[in-house]
């Protein structure tokens, strides 16, 4: 039995490997969360990462070198949400039930919020409101200063992700959600639907808006979904990825998307919007990816996963792939 079990953990473990040449990571931060990593931000100004854990812990890291700068358990479940709120606020929000404002130098919370268990969150520095999902189908929206509710929605299942429209500013700000029963919406800024997009039977289990607000993204099941939203016409991108890909993101100019493999891949693509063709590979993580962001420059590529790593990817290198060692 015990031999059996050792090769069900090489399958498992080689399931999520990368058995194509790839790039690798400018920098890789092992062991940076027990359990896993499951949230990352930028801050605005490029000089650091924000990194949330399993087990609730937030660190902070310098770029471009990867310098450990400070940790903190800021929260005692698993982190769901985090991004940056200036150069030493953060927002994050968790498994506990809360939704946090803290300034980091001290780790002093500024504010705190008890909400139902929290599955996805989306903000961003410039946006009034920031919006959350949570297990129980609700939605909410909160001003980004203070963190006050705004207003609510419940919908009829489990949200699985949440994304915030970046091109509109202000009150005229637009959001998108997904459940665990396959709906797709579009709300404006009173939680009401502004349209309901055809999934094709799949669920999104990850949302992004491009830069420049004209189309939606998500992830599913070994495919990219992109809807015009002007016409709500659906594409339909396949993938190198062979189960969920459980996070996507936009590069700033639009141009092309990452998406991060979770269950039987933890690989990284980089692909073009528009065609879906693969412009860069990126080195696997070895276990179960969690999350992949953007840098606000478009220089780096940032991924988290279940063997408890970071890694940080310079996209603006030449691209030579290389077979991987572990």
């Amino acid at each position: 039995m015990k031999h059996i079990l050792s090769i069900l953990s090489v399958l498992l473990l080689s399931a999520c490997a990368n058995m194509v040449p790839s790039q690798s990571p400018e920098w890789r931060q092992d062991g940076a969360h027990d359990f896993g990593a499951t949230r990352l931000a930028f801050s605005s100004d490029m000089r650091v990462l924000a990194s949330g854990g399993f087990q609730g812990e937030v660190s902070l890291w310098a770029l471009p070198d990867g310098r450990a700068i400070t940790r903190y358990r800021a929260h005692t479940g698993t982190v769901r949400g985090l991004f940056f709120d200036g150069p030493d606020r953060l927002i994050s929000a968790g498994e506990d039930g809360r939704l946090m404002l803290w300034r980091t130098r001290d780790w002093q919370a500024l504010v705190e919020r008890t909400v139902p268990v929290v599955s996805s969150l989306a903000g961003e520095q410039g946006s009034a409101m920031i919006i959350t999902g949570h297990e129980d189908g609700t939605v909410r929206l909160w001003s980004r200063d203070g963190l006050r509710p705004v207003t609510q929605r419940k919908l009829d299942s489990p949200v699985l992700s949440v994304a915030l429209d970046r091109s509109l500013k202000g009150s005229a700000q637009r959001y998108a959600v997904s459940t665990e029963k396959g709906v797709v919406l579009v709300l404006d800024n009173q939680l009401q639907t502004i349209k309901q997009l055809d999934a094709g039977g799949r669920n999104a289990l990850s949302l992004r808006f491009s830069p420049d607000g004209r189309t939606l993204a998500a992830g599913t099941w070994f495919k990219l979904v992109e809807w015009d939203l002007g016409s709500a016409q659906r594409k339909i991108i396949d993938t190198e990825h062979h189960g969920a890909i459980i996070a996507i993101d936009y590069s700033p100019d639009g141009q092309r998307l990452i998406s991060l493999g979770r269950h039987t891949d933890a690989n990284l693509r980089l692909v073009n919007s528009n065609s879906g063709q693969v412009q860069r590979r990126l080195a696997a993580h070895g276990l179960c990816g969690w999350y992949v962001r953007y840098s606000p420059d478009g220089r780096y590529i940032a991924s988290a996963s279940e063997d408890e790593s970071i890694r940080l990817y310079d996209v603006s290198k030449p691209y030579r792939p290389q077979w991987q060692q572990e």
